[in-house]
């Protein structure tokens, strides 16, 4: 699609599309760019700076302040020096995602939002547009309006001569009422695939998720729609058996083709700080046997190498998803030889049979 302003917005192609019988998943090959060099499969798990060869996508989360901004503006020294800094950072050869919190409650100037936009699109390959998380969550008009103008601003910017696609990112602490609004929004300037930014939530507790898949899917564009989900919420542990069904890797069976990284804690600042400063963290180690966290008392460098650990092994486990979705009834077999429980593949069956408009209620709820 070739807009105005000599804009020009690539979305993702995806082919070789196979849905699930049962279970609202699916397999696709994706392929970037007319040429077609760069393509990979889902659902995927994406990598980081530690495992950056593991996986085809290659993840940065960078928190980015107002003050940053402003000395990338005002000093040409300082800019060089940040745009090395996060090019040091990508994965050649891999599909790279730089996601960019804007951390402040200052509400950034249009230069501040282009020289934002210019950050992102230098350093990744694709346009990920900022959740606004800090600014939006501490407003008093309405999240929706100021989410949107923020947002239409840096499309603006970003998408000037662009030929990258785009992954708008949507936090989940908008309104399910503003929903439809939001995707509108970003139907309306051909941007199709959506990141869920949880913000330490559980994107499918209540009706938010269904409400955004609803919205999605009625403009039928599922050939080049992706879903990807970062900060979900990973799960409390029980303190009898210190595990937890992993409810963020869980997320490709309630329609997350890319599964990203928590980058954000859940609780209170006065908890994460007396955690910061004490000789032992807990850890959460992934088992691909069981679907579960481990919850492991550890030193801080331990936590650093449980926690790549797990990614891998997340990253390794998609290659029996995809098998699975292959066989279009695999999925609930994989997940019931996994030990997942009754309740929460009764949450994702429910799902997908409201998803085909075969029941009027879902028990998607139950997995929280």
């Amino acid at each position: 699609m070739v807009c105005n302003r000599g804009m020009i917005v690539t979305n993702f192609k995806l082919s070789g599309i196979v849905q699930d019988d049962d279970i609202c998943t699916r397999k696709s090959t994706v392929k970037v760019g007319t040429s077609g060099d760069t393509f990979f499969e889902t659902p995927i798990r994406s990598g980081s700076r530690s495992v950056k060869r593991k996986s085809a996508i290659f993840e940065i989360y960078r928190k980015i302040y107002p003050a940053t901004i402003h000395k990338c503006l005002n000093s040409t020294d300082y800019n060089t020096k940040y745009c090395g800094g996060l090019e040091r950072q990508l994965s050649f050869g891999d599909f790279n995602t730089l996601i960019m919190e804007y951390n402040g409650k200052e509400i950034p100037t249009g230069p501040m939002i282009a020289q934002l936009a210019d950050l992102q699109y230098t350093h990744t390959d694709a346009i990920v547009t900022p959740s606004w998380y800090s600014i939006v969550g501490n407003t008093g008009s309405s999240k929706a309006e100021r989410y949107i103008e923020l947002s239409d601003k840096y499309c603006e910017a970003a998408m000037f001569r662009n030929s990258k696609p785009i992954l708008a990112s949507i936090p989940q602490s908008l309104p399910p009422g503003d929903i439809d609004r939001v995707v509108k929004f970003y139907m309306d300037k051909d941007i199709t695939s959506f990141i869920v930014d949880s913000g330490s939530r559980t994107p499918n507790k209540g009706t938010w998720l269904r409400t955004l898949l609803r919205a999605v899917s009625a403009y039928n564009v599922e050939d080049e729609s992706l879903l990807y989900s970062v900060n979900a919420f990973q799960g409390i542990s029980q303190k009898s058996t210190k595990h937890t069904e992993a409810k963020d890797f869980l997320g490709f069976n309630v329609g997350f083709d890319i599964l990203g990284g928590k980058y954000v804690a859940k609780g209170s600042a006065d908890y994460y700080n007396r955690i910061k400063t004490s000789s032992e963290t807990v850890a959460k180690q992934f088992h691909r046997s069981t679907y579960k966290y481990e919850s492991v008392s550890c030193s801080a460098d331990l936590k650093v190498e449980i926690t790549n650990q797990s990614t891998l092994d997340q990253i390794e486990e998609m290659s029996a998803v995809r098998m699975a979705i292959s066989e279009k009834t695999g999925m609930k077999n994989l997940l019931e030889s996994k030990g997942v429980s009754e309740k929460t593949i009764k949450s994702f069956t429910d799902l997908k049979k409201e998803v085909n408009n075969k029941s009027e209620s879902s028990t998607l709820d139950d997995f929280i």
